[in-house]
């Protein structure tokens, strides 16, 4: 059995709609673009989704979730010889949060998930469309963003 998923490409970012008094946090950090750094990318946000409040389950989905977008970033756009950093932001507004991950390569072919029974890889994406309430790419001048979005329980920031 073949299972295929394709992720939304959008033609630019959107703007999240916030009402007024709501409070927006974000964080962002830069780290090389290689294997090892995923475990420090998955880190730094249990760190800032603690500071934030963020219930540890859903923290734990988010963790999940950017190790699937940063390793695509890793093995599609460029490993450790190609050097190069990856930007990873995460967004906190009302009852929503954003994390992106940026790379240097256009292509968005790479998040097209076709997995079979017995493939190596390739489920990651539907992780990410299982747990998140959205998720998509967008094409930058100089690369793409891939995000994915999640509710979370307990309402403004």
């Amino acid at each position: 059995m073949t299972a295929v998923l394709d992720v939304p490409v959008l033609d630019h970012p959107e703007t999240a709609t916030v009402t007024p008094n709501t409070p927006v946090l974000t964080a962002e950090t830069l780290l090389p673009r290689e294997p090892s750094a995923v475990a420090h990318g998955r880190a730094w946000l249990g760190i800032v989704l603690a500071e934030w409040g963020i219930d540890e389950d859903t923290a734990a989905d988010a963790k999940l979730l950017l190790s699937e977008l940063f390793g695509n970033a890793v093995r599609h756009a460029g490993g450790p010889d190609a050097g190069g950093k990856t930007l990873i932001a995460a967004t906190r507004w009302g009852d929503r949060l954003k994390v992106s991950v940026s790379d240097p390569d256009p292509d968005t072919s790479a998040y097209h998930a076709d997995a079979s029974d017995t493939a190596e890889s390739g489920r990651g994406l539907f992780l990410v469309h299982a747990l998140s309430s959205r998720y998509g790419a967008y094409r930058l001048h100089d690369g793409k963003i891939t995000f994915f979005e999640m509710d979370i329980a307990g309402g403004a920031a």
